[in-house]
Parts: structure tokens; C-alpha cells; sequence
């Protein structure tokens, strides 16, 4: 018998569907907010989702849903953990680094993520690889391996990569991923985590880029603070009653948040996101407040700059 053929997934959800779902109204339907658009509602398994996102090819080798199927696992992984970490259970060690990986993977898989940090890496890439000073240290450190290259020859190299890094948004985005989602699921995972409750009258919204970083600030809060940095606060709704919080242990957090926090809270979602915000709940209010925010908290302009460590 012949090997059954793995079926390609092309429509693929930039956002967690079970994840999105969490944020439904009664009719099971999201409610969409854009800026400058009429909300709208859509179901949960449409939303947020693109052709061949994660897929990409290079010299006739097709990626196959190697990363889409990698994100998979990821999500079954954290979904079978979400409930123990909704009712603030103790967490195995497998279950802790499952969620960080997913916490972490939901921050990089993002459009959000692609069209500003990719980007803004892409292209101080290009301009630090114009240096003499790159083109000899990258000689040397081939010669250190037992290949010997000429300074022409290690320029055109790095040209074709650089094209091929802005001829193909996807490709630096995807082919990073698990690199990078090692590195911050790392720093989630360090941290003290809780999750606190928005009051009855109040609840959280979510977005196309749901994983929200903060510090404290002598001015205040900022947005879009490095996953590392010992002061980042990291969050992420869970559903409209719960909020995922990762922090350094010495913030004292009360499990019911005030209606002002939740405010605050969902003002830093929207101004966070990308292009849309997702809630279970529709309001005029929830509608200028996109108009006004949203995409506020631009990476590599206002928040994590080229050569910092998201």
C-alpha cells in the first residue's frame, strides 16, 4: 500500500479558534471592531485566519504545514491546561512550559508581529550587513570552521539572503518561530503567574494580537516593554471574566480587579492590537475607543526597537 497523503491545511488561523471562541456572545459569534468600520459578527473558526500563512517555499521545498501542524501540537497542548490555569491549580512542570510555549507562539504567529517586528529586523539587517566591519567578522567566523571565503564572495551570499529576506515577509517570520518562542516562553515561564477576575458588570476584550506586554515607568505605564526585562508585566484575557497575568513576584495583585483596572486593562488590548479587537459584547462606547487606539503600540517605532529583545 502506498503512504496515505498528508492533507494540507491552507486556511490557517493566525489566532487560536478554540482561544477565540472564549470571547463569543450568546448567539456563539464574535463581535468585530475595526477602526472606522461597523462592527460586525463573525463565528470564531473565520476569524482572524489567511491562506498558506505559515507555508513558504524555498528552492522548490515547499514547508508542507511544517510550522502550522508545530503550532498545532502547541495548541492542543495549552487548551487540555487552560482550565487548571483558569481555576489557579497547580501547574506540572509540563503543563507550566506547555503554556509558556503557547502564551509565547500566540505573541509571534501574529500579522502584528510579521509586518512590524519582522520587518523593522529585516531591515536594519540590510543595513548592518553593508559594514566592512559584518562582511570581516562574518569571514572570520567561517574561517574559524574551516571555510575560507572572499570578501566578494561572502557579500553576494549576503545579498541573496537579504533579498530573499524582502522578497518573502513570511520566510524570516516563520522560519524563526521556534527559535524565538524558545526564547520567550522562557521568559514567561520564570515568572509569577495569576488569574484575576473583572467584576460582574465589566469584561475583558481580546484581539488579533492578544499577548500585551507592559513596565512601570517614571511616566507612567509603557506599552511593548521586552518579554526579558525583569519589570515586564505580561497578559492575556482569557475569556470576558479572566486575565492571564505573568509577573515578577513582588506585584501584589488582588484576583478581582477594580472596574478602572479593567478600563485600563482593555484600553492597553486595543491600543496593542493590530487591526481588529474581538468582544462578546457590542457598545458605542467599545467602538470609539477602537477608532481612537487602535495600533497605537507600533513594534520596532515605539516599542520593541531594532536591537532590543521583544
Amino acid at each position: 500500500m502506498g503512504r496515505r497523503k498528508h492533507h494540507l491545511t491552507r486556511q490557517q488561523q493566525i489566532v487560536t479558534g478554540w482561544y477565540l471562541a472564549n470571547f463569543c456572545g450568546p448567539d456563539g459569534r464574535l463581535r468585530v471592531f475595526g477602526k472606522d468600520q461597523v462592527p460586525r459578527l463573525e463565528a470564531p473558526a473565520k476569524a482572524c485566519r489567511e491562506r498558506d500563512f505559515y507555508e513558504f517555499e524555498v528552492n522548490g521545498r515547499r514547508t508542507n504545514n511544517l510550522y502550522e501542524d508545530w503550532l498545532a501540537r502547541l495548541e492542543d497542548g495549552a487548551k487540555s491546561v487552560l482550565p487548571k490555569v483558569m481555576a489557579r491549580e497547580e501547574l506540572t512542570s509540563w503543563e507550566a512550559a506547555t503554556w509558556s510555549a503557547f502564551v509565547a507562539s500566540t505573541f509571534i504567529r501574529t500579522r502584528k508581529y510579521r509586518h512590524q517586528i519582522s520587518t523593522a529586523i529585516t531591515k536594519g539587517f540590510g543595513e548592518r550587513s553593508e559594514s566592512r566591519d559584518f562582511v570581516r567578522g562574518l569571514q572570520y567566523e567561517l574561517f574559524k570552521a574551516g571555510i575560507l571565503h572572499s570578501e566578494a564572495e561572502v557579500r553576494s551570499r549576503i545579498k541573496e539572503l537579504r533579498t530573499a529576506m524582502e522578497d518573502s515577509p513570511s520566510f524570516y517570520h516563520v522560519l524563526g518561530m521556534p527559535r524565538h518562542c524558545h526564547t520567550l516562553a522562557e521568559a514567561v515561564f520564570r515568572r509569577s503567574w495569576h488569574t484575576l477576575d473583572a467584576p460582574p458588570e465589566m469584561s475583558f476584550v481580546t484581539s488579533d494580537c492578544p499577548v500585551v506586554t507592559v513596565e512601570r515607568t517614571a511616566h507612567g505605564w509603557g506599552l511593548g516593554s521586552g518579554f526579558a526585562k525583569a519589570a515586564t508585566i505580561i497578559f492575556v484575557p482569557l475569556t470576558p471574566a479572566k486575565l492571564f497575568v505573568a509577573s515578577a513576584p513582588h506585584f501584589g495583585w488582588k484576583p478581582l480587579l477594580t472596574k478602572v483596572d479593567v478600563a485600563m486593562v482593555n484600553l492597553a488590548i486595543i491600543q496593542f492590537a493590530h487591526k481588529s479587537i474581538y468582544a462578546s459584547v457590542s457598545s458605542e462606547e467599545l467602538r470609539r475607543l477602537v477608532d481612537w487606539n487602535i495600533n497605537q503600540v507600533r513594534f520596532g517605532d515605539n516599542a520593541f526597537l531594532p536591537g532590543s529583545t521583544p
